[in-house]
């Protein structure tokens, strides 16, 4: 029975960072899940001439807001921080100081789903108000810069 203890005891870290992944690995595809709840219920509030503009949103939510959460968002939410302001490029390897026990991949991929679901709320009240570009530019800025900073900030 001794050997047993301690042999789990010696694989600890390896299962909880296991089991860590594959639960917010699932967590990261319902938070996308909801993605298509938002494009059908936005989808049902506007005229049916617009429908398929709610859909582009959605898409235009995951493409650009993805590429500029990379590029720029992560970095500016979990980069290095004098308290206030933080900046960084990408995805960084090296310790976020959040006592992470999962990837920082799967840790910005989580994030992202977050930021995609901000920008989403904010594309049901934008609904046949605003041009699909003016709103690919709305994106860019919130997912790049504003919901990055206030998540630096908590």
């Amino acid at each position: 029975m001794g050997t047993l203890e301690s042999t789990i005891i010696e694989y600890q870290p390896d299962l909880t960072n296991a089991i860590d992944t594959v639960w917010v690995a699932l967590c990261a595809a319902l938070i996308f899940f909801m993605e298509g709840g938002f494009a059908l219920l936005e989808s049902g509030f506007v005229r049916s001439k617009n429908a398929m503009s709610i859909i582009a949103k959605v898409f235009i939510d995951i493409v650009f807001g993805g590429l500029i959460f990379y590029v720029v968002g992560f970095g500016i939410a979990y980069g290095a921080s004098n308290g206030w302001f933080a900046f960084d490029f990408g995805v960084s390897e090296n310790d976020l100081g959040l006592g992470l026990t999962v990837s920082n991949q799967l840790f910005w991929f989580i994030q992202l789903g977050f930021a995609i679901a901000a920008i989403s709320i904010v594309s049901g009240a934008l609904a046949e108000r605003m041009k699909l570009w003016s709103y690919t530019i709305l994106v860019l800025v919130f997912c790049g810069i504003m919901y990055p900073m206030v998540a630096n900030w908590v």
